[in-house]
């Protein structure tokens, strides 16, 4: 041990400790450090380092705040732990926490700062990459328990109904008129079909969650299934269809197809304000894509949430008041136009007129 220069062993130690040490003076001139925290500020050997202050080696703004902190430490007395930030020569962001403390003489008398300071920059994008994930997962479970809720009313309003007209019929069926036998059985008619398509939007969200969806894929002529799905709402809805074509030929699913406009147009009547709806197709050549457009006046979707209203389970904020939605039948779009290699979007302009846009390839002849 006689042998052994015991600055040379002190320091031996401390460079084989994992973090970076270092020691100043009143003034903030470096004392000494480990070869953790020379290497920490861009240096190459201890001996670099020992003179020199953060000004040399930081920037102005950077340095003040490592001054600040030493300050706090000389002039309470007392230890501190701290974050603070300083750049790799590669100039990448580093985030440090530094626990800093007062060296005192033998006599109690402050002398100058001891620190140790661990590098938290990758815990702190891990950190970050949880809250994010963590928000999400709030929101997810957030949209998910007003799915349900909205679910809960949509089975039991046509339920309560069929079960309400169906004890009526029984204990009445002797004595009510004809008319009123068939209000009653359109009335079950309706709440059936209602209570269908919300099982069958179900299975359908199942289906595309697991890739069980089958599609049969076939040449069609685009024109015919829009033009013959959308004449299915003229009797409720004054509709139209604006084409400079009689035929577009593309590979489709026509029945997975005609169930996209349907839902879009029956969101474009549930939320319009009773104005006209126009359909609109139309070739984009330079991508060899079909463009549909289903224009109409409505309630809107703000800005934000124009892309969350194709995921499962998601109502717009705007459209929450109105009963009866799931938020399903866009997710289901999504799903369908995606896997016709496709892209579905919402526009919409100051004057209220929302655009639901989606595209899908066609084949040129």
């Amino acid at each position: 041990m006689s042998n052994i220069n015991f600055n040379d062993y002190i320091q031996d130690i401390l460079s084989n400790l994992p973090n970076s040490i270092y020691w100043k003076n009143k003034e903030g001139v470096y004392l000494g450090a480990n070869i953790h925290a020379v290497r920490m500020v861009g240096l190459k050997s201890v001996n670099d380092i020992i003179g020199k202050t953060d000004y040399d080696f930081s920037s102005k703004e950077k340095a003040d705040n490592f001054r600040k902190n030493d300050i706090l430490v000389l002039t309470t007395g007392k230890e501190i732990c701290v974050e603070e930030e300083s750049y790799s020569k590669m100039g990448i962001k580093l985030i440090q926490l530094s626990t800093k403390k007062p060296i005192r003489d033998s006599s109690g008398n402050i002398i100058g700062v001891m620190g140790v300071t661990v590098d938290i920059t990758d815990l702190k994008k891990k950190e970050e990459q949880l809250v994010e994930q963590t928000k999400f997962l709030e929101e997810a479970l957030s949209e998910k328990k007003r799915f349900l809720n909205n679910l809960s009313h949509e089975i039991r309003t046509p339920l309560h109904i069929i079960s309400s007209i169906s004890e009526a019929l029984y204990k009445n069926i002797n004595s009510i008129s004809k008319d009123q036998f068939q209000g009653f059985l359109s009335t079950l008619l309706k709440n059936n079909k209602r209570l269908m398509t919300l099982v069958t939007n179900l299975l359908e969200v199942a289906k595309g969650a697991q890739r069980k969806n089958e599609y049969c894929f076939e040449k069609r002529n685009i024109i015919t299934t829009v033009y013959e799905t959308i004449s299915e709402f003229e009797p409720i809805i004054l509709i139209s269809l604006k084409t400079a074509y009689k035929s577009i030929v593309a590979n489709i699913d026509e029945l997975k197809i005609s169930q996209v406009m349907r839902n879009i147009v029956n969101n474009a009547v549930k939320y319009g304000k009773n104005e006209p709806i126009v359909v609109e197709i139309k070739k984009i050549e330079n991508i060899k894509k079909i463009l549909i457009k289903i224009t109409n006046k409505s309630i809107g979707i703000i800005k934000e949430e124009r892309e969350k209203v194709f995921e499962p389970f998601f109502q717009g904020s705007n459209n929450r008041s109105k009963a009866g939605g799931t938020g399903l039948g866009l997710s289901i779009c999504k799903e369908i136009v995606f896997a016709h290699k496709g892209s579905i979007w919402i526009e919409q302009d100051a004057l209220d007129k929302t655009d639901v846009n989606f595209t899908i390839p066609y084949i040129k002849q």
